[in-house]
């Protein structure tokens, strides 16, 4: 459940299908101690196996849970490992509705397979650009100059940051909101660029937004991130970066350059 409340099923689907006979089983011996077999909670449990036994669709899947979960929740028991597995699959539900949202979004954009990379080119060489990538670079170059970990830890988990262009929004909260997530990597047609992107930036998302920060650790990740985000852009056609409102790596930088300064993200 961890898993599915903080990564795509492009990164847990593998643990899913061979875990899922051992759930199945398990929500059996469950039914088998229901007195009444039409109530609403032993239906849930049957929905569920049903879901379970087929492919991964995250929303099915999630809703299903979703129901489980209420039916604990009724049960009355103030239990703490339910009420953890209920937040959990809250969050699930809510990344699993905007995931749906935006499968939708591309379902309708019907293009044949040129226009469709030209569609990913362009979206990489203008929301990617100004949304993502040069936001990023410049928040990073910004993170690293910062000498002390306070200093450091101030600037990521401000509301705000200056960044010479007037006040954006702080890192955290960039995270927290999905901002890149839904201006530029859901709308990628390529399923294999969107994938690998979708891991990368859950990988650094998920250190971004817990209580506690390992500002250290999150530097080396966010730089790792980066680095893919990178060679993505490369892979799609930009060669190097606009410099119309950030610069932290002078201006128009190839994006090849780029890539040399953060591979070694270690």
């Amino acid at each position: 459940m961890q898993d599915a409340s903080q990564w795509s099923s492009s990164f847990w689907g593998h643990k899913f299908y061979s875990a899922r006979k051992s759930f199945v089983l398990q929500l059996n011996e469950i039914q088998l101690s229901f007195k009444e077999k039409n109530s609403q909670s032993f239906k849930n449990i049957e929905t569920l196996i049903s879901v379970i036994n087929q492919d991964v669709d995250e929303l099915r899947l999630a809703e299903a849970l979703q129901n489980i979960s209420s039916d604990f929740a009724q049960s009355g028991k103030d239990d703490e490992k339910l009420k953890l597995f209920a937040r959990l699959v809250g969050t699930f539900l809510k990344r699993a509705r905007l995931f749906n949202n935006f499968q939708k979004k591309r379902d309708s954009i019907k293009l044949d397979e040129q226009q469709k990379k030209e569609f990913d080119r362009r979206l990489f060489a203008n929301e990617g650009v100004f949304y993502c990538l040069e936001y990023y670079l410049a928040v990073y170059r910004k993170l690293s100059e910062l000498g002390e970990l306070k200093a450091k830890e101030k600037f990521f988990g401000a509301k705000e940051i200056d960044l010479d262009f007037g006040n954006l929004p702080g890192l955290r909260e960039d995270f927290a909101k999905d901002e890149v997530l839904e201006k530029f990597i859901l709308l990628i047609l390529d399923d294999t660029v969107r994938e690998r992107l979708l891991i990368s930036y859950f990988a650094c998302r998920n250190v971004a937004t817990v209580e506690k920060i390992d500002i250290v650790g999150f530097e080396k990740i966010f730089k790792k991130f980066i680095y893919y985000l990178l060679l993505s852009f490369q892979d799609n056609g930009v060669d190097k970066l606009s410099s119309k409102f950030f610069k932290p790596y002078g201006d128009e930088p190839a994006v090849k350059d780029l890539i040399s300064i953060f591979e070694s993200y270690e």
